[in-house]
């Protein structure tokens, strides 16, 4: 009896491991440029900026979100990876936001090898004539990059 419960394990485990998916070698090897996008002709991309998590703005949650991603030659998005995040709603905001911009428009040929790349995402509120930018609030979180991106959620005036 303990023997078929041994095999059963041991079965499961390897069943388990079959069963994963693994990042593919080029989103392994990938050499680490986190700063990329800010350099031409990467700084022409145009990039949607996030939408504001709905949850978060209800909330009136404000924070950041940095991801790591992995461009190949041909323009693909591979193993994208949450970095950092002040909360769950921005990191899967900030994947989803990779995700949709179209690297085709990037001229052929940019790249040979593989890139590991990263960007940040801030959230935050406008304080509409008071001024405040995100500048101002989102030094006290501790999401790294140089690349950012900000998401400018705007409270309506309560009636």
């Amino acid at each position: 009896m303990d023997r078929r419960l041994s095999l059963t394990a041991a079965l499961l485990v390897v069943l388990n491991g079959c069963s994963a998916t693994p990042e593919s070698a080029s989103a392994v090897n990938a050499q680490p440029l986190p700063d990329l996008l800010t350099q031409a002709p990467w700084n022409q991309l145009n990039r949607s900026v996030p939408v504001y998590p709905m949850d978060a703005a209800m909330a009136g949650r404000v924070g950041c979100a940095t991801v790591a991603y992995t461009l190949t030659p041909d323009y693909q998005v591979e193993a994208i990876k949450v970095v950092s995040q002040t909360h769950r709603d921005f990191g899967r905001s900030a994947k989803r936001t990779v995700r949709s911009w179209d690297w085709s428009a990037l001229p052929a040929g940019e790249l040979d090898a593989p890139v590991r790349v990263q960007t940040r995402f801030d959230y935050c509120f406008e304080k509409g004539k008071e001024g405040q930018r995100c500048d101002a609030i989102m030094s006290e979180f501790q999401c790294p990059g140089n690349d950012r991106l900000e998401s400018i959620g705007y409270r309506l005036p309560a009636s």
